[in-house]
């Protein structure tokens, strides 16, 4: 045996692999302790029926993919290796004391593409200009300096910029807390406001990190937490937002155009936790403001209409939402409901062009990942294009709902198959979005698995997965999916419903249970 390398090299290697595999994925399920408990005691999540550190392992490798990418795609841009790499810290050598000294730029002066994203050019450029006493230390003067230059550089884009302000974590901005910096751009004499992004800013493993929200006596400090809060929120559970961007919106420190930004994310993830009547007074009392972030909460109460199932009501405000509310992605999202795919697909492809029209890089991603969700419903081959350019839209930015829902439409894509590994794949997914507290795509993914099991004609599963969506939109945000469901597998409802179609019931059943039977002989026409 010890010689058996010299032997035979190749069944060595072999040997090797499954001794590799077993370790790492059987030998994972009785995977011990690493530090909670002493050696000696027994390690309680074994007991547990829910221990699942395989799910725990493909959830990370799936981060670890995109980490990978940035890292080759750094390297390749400015020839920069990281010294160490953790699951979510990546650790440079930087020549100076922030991050973004170490930023691949192209000659714009923008980040590489691909490349890790940590904020905007203003604030770098305070850091680097402030006046340093030494090369490798500065005083409390020059953090004090630093500070407020940042803030200086951070109102100058307030003031300027018709985008939403960026967000980078520097020590300068740390230490702002510190000292009344004298933010005069934050009243209300400053003519341009921050608007919505579409998305998070600080997408990359170095974002800030959480701030103690506990004590915000300032202005500067109230600052601070907003902005940490929303760089954050993608890599956050929902309810950890809500109750940061809370403390914000209780401390009145800052102006009506932030405290309304505060109220309007706030919103945002009290819909994705499915509480459907707080987000619709964020969302109403942001539309009455009148403000930069009005069209965007237009476009919330249209999502919130449709959550509820009034679809009139929400394609009638489609229409009044104009490119800033995303009339087109509002649109998709009314039809697909409906089984209408072809035309929602249309308006997700209309919604995409506007967006690279106005260079939205993150919207423009977003109306792709939606136009192919609904297409892998519809046609499977098709579907496979879509997803890939919706993953290469994707790559340059840090949306966490969307990618997630791109992996459910690539489950959709493969609904009826039994080489698909469905139910192993919905299982990873579930634990990701549970993990990012993203309520309403567990919803959308229990649908995809209600179109799975209609396809197969598993009518015990179909009848289990409508009871279970049943019982989760008991709160009433997306009731009608429990009926979708039964439309696809040709079942009765149990009781009349409260939705509002376009059209009627009996046609939007007749598109469903036509979507289910065309994979059927799209499946049989492939074996």
């Amino acid at each position: 045996m010890a010689r058996r390398k010299q032997v035979d090299p190749t069944m060595a290697l072999l040997e090797t692999a499954i001794k590799a595999t077993a370790k790492g994925g059987i030998g994972k399920l009785r995977q011990r302790s690493r530090g909670q408990v002493p050696y000696y005691e027994e390690y309680p999540a074994l007991k547990r029926e829910t221990w699942r550190p395989d799910i725990r392992a493909a959830v990370l490798a799936n981060q670890r993919v995109g980490l990978h990418r940035k890292l080759m795609k750094t390297a390749a841009a400015a020839d920069l290796y990281p010294t160490s790499i953790g699951t979510d810290a990546i650790v440079y050598p930087s020549p100076g004391p922030s991050p973004l000294d170490i930023l691949p730029l192209t000659n714009e002066g923008k980040p590489v593409p691909g490349t890790f994203r940590l904020g905007v050019s203003l604030i770098r450029s305070a850091v680097r200009n402030a006046d340093d006493t030494t090369d490798d230390r500065w005083s409390e003067r020059d953090w004090q300096q630093a500070a407020q230059r940042a803030f200086t550089a951070l109102g100058e884009q307030h003031r300027n910029s018709p985008g939403s302000v960026g967000c980078c974590w520097l020590p300068a901005c740390a230490r702002a807390c510190a000292w009344p910096a004298t933010t005069d751009w934050t009243s209300a004499g400053s003519s341009r406001r921050p608007g919505p992004a579409s998305a998070t800013p600080c997408g990359n493993p170095l974002a800030p990190p959480d701030t103690d929200s506990t004590g915000l006596d300032t202005a500067a400090d109230a600052l601070v937490e907003l902005l940490s809060a929303l760089a954050r929120r993608q890599h956050q559970h929902r309810s950890r937002t809500v109750a940061r961007l809370t403390t914000v919106i209780n401390s009145r420190l800052l102006p009506d155009d932030l405290q309304h930004m505060a109220l309007y994310y706030r919103a945002k993830a009290h819909r994705d936790l499915g509480d459907s009547p707080a987000s619709r007074a964020g969302m109403q009392a942001v539309a009455d403001s009148q403000g930069r972030l009005a069209p965007a909460a237009r476009r919330g109460l249209a999502h919130l209409a449709r959550m509820a199932g009034d679809f009139p009501t929400a394609l009638t405000t489609a229409h009044t939402l104009g490119w800033e509310g995303r009339h087109h992605r509002v649109q998709g999202d009314t039809w697909w409901p409906h089984g209408d795919m072809d035309r929602a697909a249309a308006a997700y492809a209309a919604a995409r062009d506007e967006a690279e029209h106005h260079g939205v890089t993150g919207e423009r991603g977003n109306s792709q990942a939606h136009r192919a969700f609904a297409l892998a419903f519809a046609d499977p081959i098709v579907a496979d294009d879509e997803l890939a350019l919706a993953e290469q839209l994707l790559a340059d930015v840090d949306l966490r709902a969307t990618t997630l829902n791109t992996h459910i439409a690539a489950l959709a894509r493969d609904a009826g198959r039994t080489d698909a590994d469905i139910d192993d794949r919905a299982q990873v997914l579930r634990a990701e979005i549970r993990t990012a507290g993203v309520t309403y795509t567990e919803l959308a993914l229990d649908l995809t698995l209600a179109f799975h099991h209609a396809v197969r004609n598993d009518q015990d599963q179909v009848a289990t997965t409508i009871a279970w969506l049943r019982e989760n939109t008991r709160s009433g945000a997306f009731p009608y999916y429990s009926e979708i469901a039964a439309f696809m597998a040709g079942l009765p409802l149990p009781q009349a419903s409260s939705t509002r179609w376009i059209d009627d019931e009996p046609a939007t059943r007749q598109r469903w249970h036509a979507l289910v039977t065309n994979r059927r002989q799209h499946l049989h026409t492939q074996r």
